[in-house]
């Protein structure tokens, strides 16, 4: 039997107040994005976190290695990094705290300085920036970012002034870069990876700085001059002019925010499938792309496993409410959207049809007690589809035509039925072989069929289609739940099922469903071949999920 996920109510203030602090003067960051994990300090000053709980980075406990839904970590928090299973944050009293990365701390937070002004970590190395403009460290150092490089390893049991008059500093995975206060910009550390073969003595390489984001694998780093110009590099190269007018950059050329809060991307692909199933490019990977409008501030991050390039990114628009960006076709590994139950597998929790600008929660959908409110016009409190809507929406199995319309009497195909189904379950994984000619792995609901035929929920149409275009009967929606919750037989007699002819194939799954009390209340009469309204459809999972 496919067990469906019984989901909950959001009840998390995630359209979080942020601290807008402008772009280019980010040394106290309002986001941060770790390895799968996801942080955000609210303007009240509360640390939320979610996704790995990898080395207990969340900052609590979880039931299981992930906790899908934000929960608040700590309070009195101006600002926060993440890296490497590892939480950072620096207090509204400038002392800097630290949950996860290794045994010693655990889950626990431990004050480890203060007088900070700003962390960034190269490797696992934190770099502390005093409120004087001393830059710290200690630790062992494979690197060079100390100063001085030894292929094994330098070991600083004590901290190390690294250098002093510093504004800035942004650690990569084996380099670093400061601004110093004339504006300065300095960079050193280890590259060539992966086989760290070459090591670039500090020295100055660009004047006028005022922001500088170096990447954690093997793309570009970038810097952004008073003037606006964005400049990028790596190895032993020196700087070049790419892009002007911009305010803030974030990993490399890749993503960086311009003067006008507009997000651009470039040698990263974002996309996104609407809701009739069509994927489209949100940007050409090879050309700097506009993706996004009203941003403030930003941070990427790498899946598990997967730390050469960034898989997401974590975003802060304008209204105070926050977006996460999946990049290609990943999906939401450890709940990184921020949505979900803690009983959810890795990686099978809704797959958003928004994979570009999949959101957490908008501002305007909460409540004065921090529920999610409907945001559709046409969903409206008394309907007996506006929960299954809310729920819905709220966990990621379907959202609306556009921002306010939801279209409940809009009937649904066979592949939209299928991919509400697939991600209301809680193991939606298949392992089936997809044979059918009209369904293809670039489809959006090419896993979910998948899924299907692996858990004996269909066989098609034919032995070589599926038809996910064609409109799915409400007997064909009814059937699928049926053996999705293991093909249950109940007496006919007292349904509305017990008139049916026996050699049609839905009566079981009818007779079942209305015994349930699935079919109650939802269409005037209940008419197996007529097309399935989303809003029925909806209705039917929710209820089952919800028994």
């Amino acid at each position: 039997m496919i067990k469906l996920k019984k989901l909950t109510t959001l009840t998390l203030l995630m359209a979080v107040l942020l601290l807008c602090i402008p772009a280019g003067a980010h040394y106290h960051s309002s986001v941060g994005a770790g390895t799968d994990s996801c942080a955000v300090v609210d303007a009240s000053g509360n640390l939320w976190t979610w996704g790995y709980n990898l080395y207990d980075c969340l900052g609590y406990k979880t039931k299981q290695s992930y906790n899908a839904t934000p929960q608040v970590a700590m309070q009195n928090v101006a600002s926060v990094e993440c890296k490497y299973g590892t939480t950072y944050v620096i207090k509204t009293d400038n002392t800097l705290w630290k949950f996860g990365g290794d045994t010693e701390t655990g889950k626990e937070p431990v004050m480890i300085a203060d007088n900070v002004k700003q962390i960034s970590l190269v490797g696992g190395i934190p770099l502390i920036l005093k409120l004087d403009g001393t830059l710290i460290a200690k630790g062992t150092d494979y690197c060079g970012a100390f100063g001085k490089f030894n292929a094994n390893g330098i070991k600083y049991e004590n901290y190390v002034t690294l250098m002093t008059g510093v504004s800035f500093v942004s650690g990569g995975s084996e380099s670093v870069a400061v601004i110093k206060n004339d504006g300065s910009l300095w960079y050193w550390g280890t590259y060539g990876m992966v086989n760290h073969k070459s090591y670039r003595p500090m020295g100055k390489i660009l004047d006028d700085v005022i922001d500088v984001s170096l990447h954690s694998g093997n793309r570009k780093h970038a810097a952004v001059k008073a003037d606006g110009s964005l400049w990028i590099w790596s190895g032993n190269e020196m700087p070049k002019k790419v892009d002007e007018n911009v305010i803030d950059a974030c990993d490399g050329e890749c993503a960086y925010i311009k003067n006008d809060n507009s997000l651009w991307v470039k040698n990263v692909q974002l996309r996104y499938t609407d809701e009739s199933g069509k994927r489209i490019n949100l940007n050409d990977k090879n050309v700097a792309t506009k993706v996004l409008d009203n941003v403030v501030g930003l941070s990427a991050g790498p899946f598990f496993g997967l730390y050469d390039d960034n898989d997401f990114y974590l975003i802060s628009m304008t209204d105070g409410s926050v977006r996460v960006a999946l990049v290609d076709l990943q999906e939401n590994s450890h709940g990184v959207l921020g949505l979900g139950d803690k009983k959810i597998p890795r990686g099978t929790a809704f797959h958003t049809p928004l994979y570009a600008t999949a959101k957490v929660l908008e501002k305007n959908q909460i409540s004065a007690g921090g529920y999610v409110e409907c945001p559709f016009d046409d969903v409206k409190k008394g309907d007996y589809f506006y929960e299954p809507v809310v729920w819905a929406v709220e966990n990621g199995v379907t959202n609306g035509i556009n921002k306010n319309t939801f279209s409940p009497s809009l009937q649904c195909t066979r592949g939209q039925v299928m991919t509400f189904l697939c991600r209301a379950t809680e193991n939606a994984y298949g392992n089936s072989e997809v044979s059918f000619n009209d369904v293809g792995e670039a489809d959006y609901f090419y896993n979910a069929v998948k899924w299907a035929v692996s858990n004996e929920i269909t066989k098609g149409t034919s032995e070589t289609t599926f038809s996910p275009n064609e409109l799915c009967t409400s007997a064909q929606i009814i059937t699928f739940i049926w053996r999705a919750n293991g093909s249950k037989r109940v007496s006919a007699k007292g349904t509305i099922a017990e008139n049916y002819d026996n050699s049609v194939y839905y009566k079981d799954a009818v007779a079942w469903a209305d015994s349930m009390g699935i079919l109650e209340g939802t269409q005037k009469s209940f008419s197996p071949d007529e097309p399935a309204m989303r809003c029925d459809v909806l209705t039917y999972i929710y209820r089952i999920v919800n028994k």
